[in-house]
């Protein structure tokens, strides 16, 4: 597989990521989010391939990670009010388990 293959592999791994945060299947948006990781980090950890491009062959890489630099704005703006919401309830969960440890004894007391 060359470079531009594994960009392109990111690239559609990125694109079902986005599809999945709309579809709310958060289960396959992990799943896709480690698998891009992993290319990702096989990509980095190996040898500089982007040097022995041609120029246009630059542009297509810097076009593939654009789009996903704007796939992860999306994402974001998706997910971000929903981890907002789970960290309300959370800590609303919390404080009442707080309150209840700490006045519990009371509110049983006859």
């Amino acid at each position: 597989m060359n470079i531009l293959d594994d960009f392109e592999a990111m690239r559609g791994l990125s694109g079902g990521m986005l599809e999945s945060a709309r579809a709310n299947d958060w289960e396959r948006l992990i799943r896709l989010e480690h698998e891009l990781a992993d290319r990702r980090d096989a990509l980095a950890a190996g040898p500089d391939r982007v040097a022995g491009l041609t120029p246009d062959q630059r542009k297509r890489v810097d076009t593939i990670i654009r789009g996903m630099q704007a796939d992860d704005r999306a994402i974001r703006q998706i997910v971000e009010p929903y981890l907002d919401s789970v960290r309300a309830l959370l800590s609303r969960r919390a404080r009442k388990r707080d309150l209840s440890r700490s006045y519990g004894a009371f509110a049983q007391s006859p």
